[in-house]
């Protein structure tokens, strides 16, 4: 059996209805659960037909990935911002780019 590390889950937005058909939030749990059992997660959107297509709709959700992974997010400290957020406002905003802005907005708060 291969190694933790060595194996992929592929996953798209399933099941996100129970969260409100947020995909960023349902992206952002996948993103955690992979990360605490050490494989690398591949998410497959679903009823996209192009890069451009991919961008438009699910953009703010790679760079927010990248972002964090670029500032060395762990997965505690996103469960902490999810947290903090949860606290703040029971359900994540309708605008999905605005709720990656406020995570990241909220990771720059703790970093510093």
């Amino acid at each position: 059996m291969p190694a933790a590390a060595d194996r992929t889950v592929v996953t798209g937005a399933w099941g996100c209805g129970a969260f409100g058909c947020e995909t960023c939030v349902k992206l952002l749990l996948q993103l955690l659960a992979a990360s605490y059992a050490g494989v690398a997660l591949r998410y497959c959107a679903y009823g996209i037909g192009s890069e451009a297509d991919f961008r438009d709709k699910h953009g703010h959700l790679r760079d927010l990935c990248e972002y964090l992974r670029a500032g060395g997010c762990t997965a505690a400290d996103l469960w902490d911002i999810l947290l903090l957020l949860q606290a703040a406002a029971p359900r994540a905003p309708p605008d999905m780019s605005l709720f990656c802005t406020q995570i990241a907005r909220t990771w720059e708060k703790r970093k510093s």
